[in-house]
């Protein structure tokens, strides 16, 4: 694995040429360590067609998150999202609600204290 960087590094990244957008998730893991609360997302970068990349984001200290899945549709395609820091919490939705900001109607999203990420 190869660090990208940490909290707004991480954004900066990843908002440029390697985008999360239109990527498919292929794993989450929810767990604690050292009682608090960490989600990882395992990412397939689409758009990048020269070479496999996969994108781990590790969200530390967690302080909501809301995901939801129906065997109806298929497992998970990011086709927009919300990615940003904001009063120093980072905050990723992967169905955003069409407004800026942060929104009560977003799904799929997660909020934290931290953020790590990587290529793998």
């Amino acid at each position: 694995m190869e660090l990208i960087g940490k909290d707004s590094e991480v954004i900066n990244y990843l908002s440029g040429n390697l985008s999360l957008r239109d990527a498919s998730i292929s794993k989450f893991e929810i767990h604690l360590v050292e009682y608090v609360l960490e989600i990882n997302i395992y990412f397939q970068l689409i758009r990048r067609t020269k070479a496999d990349v996969n994108v781990l984001l590790i969200f530390k200290d967690v302080i909501e998150y809301g995901f939801y899945h129906n065997s109806n549709y298929r497992f998970y395609d990011v086709e927009d999202l919300k990615f940003f820091e904001t009063e120093g919490k980072f905050y990723f939705s992967g169905d955003p609600y069409h407004t800026e900001g942060i929104s009560e109607n977003d799904q799929d999203f997660v909020m934290s204290k931290g953020l790590e990420g990587y290529l793998i």
